[in-house]
């Protein structure tokens, strides 16, 4: 049986984060200055007063039915899953999901750039069970690790600021060429 990879979408495989600020400044007032940090927060609507619009509140964004339809991957991250593949490998992707349409831009995304062998939509990540698992997210690497402590857990790069201590026997790399090297023992 072969080894499987759980892989998260956002601000793992894209960029969703530039487009999400993107909006939040059309359709909201800044109230902190970005630039007086060191890094921004990982939700980014905690720098806007997203308290303006009756039952908005900036995550509205993620409710697009077209959101993933224009964006690009990292290139990146399109190689090394074309590695994993390679490799033997069976790549599920798994990803939380807000209300609203933009599950199917999601699929239609994956679809258009990954080879894989299933997806999973969940907020509860922690249940996925996988031989390894990478995220952004130090909430989400953490509830991982607890859940399935045999699970090779890598937080992948992220430049935003996050309150809680990400566990010590989780592996924190930059870049996919890293996290590559390090899944398949080779150097490219």
């Amino acid at each position: 049986m072969s080894k499987v990879i759980a892989v998260d979408i956002d601000q793992t495989v894209v960029d969703i984060a530039t487009p999400w600020y993107k909006y939040l400044l059309q359709h909201y007032t800044l109230i902190s200055d970005p630039l007086a940090v060191d890094k921004l927060p990982y939700d980014l609507s905690s720098l806007f007063n997203t308290k303006v619009y009756d039952g908005l509140d900036g995550r509205e964004f993620f409710e697009d039915a077209f959101l993933y339809d224009n964006l690009q991957p990292w290139e990146d991250a399109v190689e090394a899953i074309k590695k994993f593949n390679d490799c033997g490998y069976e790549v599920v992707f798994v990803s939380g999901v807000s209300k609203g349409g933009h599950v199917a831009s999601k699929q239609r995304f994956i679809d258009k750039w990954f080879d894989y062998d299933a997806v999973l939509y969940t907020m509860d990540k922690e249940y996925v069970k996988s031989d390894i698992f990478i995220d952004d997210s130090v909430v989400n690497c953490n509830k991982i690790k607890l859940a399935n402590p045999d699970t090779l857990v890598i937080k992948y790069r992220n430049d935003f600021f996050e309150q809680e201590i990400l566990h010590k026997n989780v592996i924190i790399e930059y870049n996919w060429n890293d996290i590559v090297d390090l899944i398949t023992g080779e150097k490219e």
